[in-house]
């Protein structure tokens, strides 16, 4: 459980292509993935302008895959 900074004006949608991760109290879709991918994330939020904890993870584990490709 993690506090974003989102305001929806749009969402994404459940289907088949994708796995969701993340939703809002509200049940719109804050976080999805590609499966078998080595690092394909969707987020509904910003997390370079919170820059918490948990926000630097997801920004340094994005550095760090584009490191290794």
């Amino acid at each position: 459980r993690i506090m974003v900074n989102s305001i929806h004006h749009y969402h994404v949608t459940e289907n088949h292509i994708y796995k969701t991760v993340a939703r809002a109290e509200d049940g719109i879709i804050e976080g999805i993935e590609l499966p078998n991918k080595k690092f394909i994330i969707g987020v509904q939020w910003h997390p370079e302008d919170l820059l918490d904890e948990d926000m630097e993870k997801i920004i340094k584990a994005l550095i760090n895959s584009s490191r290794n490709n």
